[in-house]
């Protein structure tokens, strides 16, 4: 399997829109991180069990594969 590094682009566009999705998923692991404190500081448990949920640690995933594309860091540090 060819890691994301590997493959290329072949317009501005598409270079453009890969920078827009990692933006938008950058904001969303940054909303969720802060949804995810205050449900533990209220106390919600099952907020807790969604968030912790598959679809939690896959939008993290994603992120981390278009970093690694752009041989960025996590621009926040926030980690899930």
């Amino acid at each position: 399997m060819a890691s994301s590094r590997d493959r290329r682009i072949d317009t501005e566009d598409e270079l453009r829109a890969l920078g827009d999705m990692l933006i938008d998923l950058n904001e969303a692991e940054r909303l969720l991180t802060a949804v995810h404190r205050r449900a533990i500081a209220v106390g919600e448990d099952e907020v807790l069990r969604h968030l912790d949920s598959e679809l939690f640690w896959k939008l993290g995933a994603a992120g981390d594969l278009l970093r690694e594309h752009f041989d960025m860091e996590r621009v926040h540090g926030g980690q899930m």
